[in-house]
């Protein structure tokens, strides 16, 4: 398991290296940024926003929710996980057109432009940095876990 683990490792930085290498640009704008030139898929954006969702939860959420409510919890996963991608289908929609309509400088200066009041810049930084706190918190959490269990004498 650890050769795998190993070969499996190296493949992705590869891959990163790789996708990093080819998208680089000099000339980047906001508006690429938020919009990435119009050039996401829908296959695309479906897999980056299942990636940044499912990592945490897959690591530690998801076994011990089925542990504790057993396999019927799917059917909750289910439709809960289907309400959510409709909301964020419906509110990516409206966020695409605001940005594209009052220009895209980033979250907050959206926000500022939409609210015309800095603290609606403000409040996102501040409410992002305090919900950082705890996913970056069960990141550690969840990979811990995974090394423990994969390399289990190897790391205190």
């Amino acid at each position: 398991m650890t050769t795998w683990l190993i070969i499996f490792f190296i493949i992705f930085i590869g891959l990163l290296v790789l996708a990093s290498v080819k998208s680089y640009q000099k000339n980047r704008t906001s508006d690429e940024f938020m919009l990435a030139g119009s050039a996401i898929g829908a296959f695309l954006g479906f897999m980056t926003f299942a990636a940044a969702l499912f990592s945490a939860f897959t690591f530690m959420g998801m076994p011990d929710f089925f542990r504790n409510h057993g396999v019927g919890a799917w059917i909750f996963l289910a439709f809960s996980d289907a309400l959510m991608v409709f909301f964020i289908i419906w509110f990516g929609y409206k966020l695409r057109k605001l940005a594209k309509a009052k220009g895209f400088q980033g979250i907050a200066g959206l926000l500022v432009k939409c609210y015309h009041s800095p603290w609606a810049g403000y409040l996102f930084f501040l409410t992002a940095f305090l919900f950082l706190i705890p996913y970056v918190a069960i990141q550690i959490r969840g990979i811990s876990i995974f090394l423990n269990a994969a390399f289990p004498d190897a790391i205190p």
